[in-house]
């Protein structure tokens, strides 16, 4: 079972802090979660009756050993997977909601065709924000994260820990108002 620790209230002047963020506190709930995997060896039981309640403005860190199913929690949260039991939902203010989430991957995660300044305003552009505000934001997190120097090289021509700094951007200039993370300083040093 996947057991979620924490609850560290983020400071409000963070740089990485959303724009536009709606008023009120955004509600994440777990209510007994559960997921099972069909196998050609049987049924594998990836997640099993998983219950917390995540405030806004939260950070909230879930521990577990390796193959417990912490991706799999978080692919779910992310809406890229579906529950086989229970369910994930969110609400501000007691009013349901389906927010965007952000996901940063354990491994990096960006498009191999596009330059690191496209791989940061991806998201941006589907959420069909203009070119000129997509590249701005995109340059402003290529400086934060040290890789202005390589806004027009490819994922091949970068190492390893600066790909996924480039997948952890792209992350933070979507400006989602929730952010999963899954394992993702592994391949960074530590600074």
């Amino acid at each position: 079972m996947v057991t979620p620790l924490g609850g560290v209230a983020m400071p409000p002047a963070s740089p990485f802090e959303p724009r536009g963020t709606s008023s009120g506190t955004l509600r994440l709930r777990c209510q007994t979660v559960g997921c099972t995997y069909d196998s050609p060896n049987g049924a594998v039981r990836a997640l099993e009756n998983v219950s917390f309640t995540a405030q806004g403005q939260e950070i909230v860190s879930i521990v577990g050993p390796s193959g417990c199913g912490k991706s799999t929690l978080l692919r779910i949260i992310a809406g890229l997977q579906s529950t086989t039991v229970g369910q994930v939902s969110f609400d501000r203010n007691g009013t349901r909601e389906e927010p965007r989430c952000g996901l940063v991957f354990q491994e990096a995660g960006v498009f191999p065709w596009m330059t690191v300044l496209d791989n940061l305003a991806f998201g941006l552009e589907m959420q069909g924000v203009s070119h000129a505000e997509r590249v701005e934001r995109a340059m402003d997190f290529a400086v934060r994260l040290g890789l202005n120097g390589f806004v027009y090289h490819y994922p091949r021509e970068l190492s390893v820990g600066m790909r996924q700094r480039v997948d952890i951007g792209r992350a933070f200039v979507a400006d989602a108002p929730v952010l999963l993370m899954d394992e993702p300083f592994g391949a960074l040093d530590a600074q």
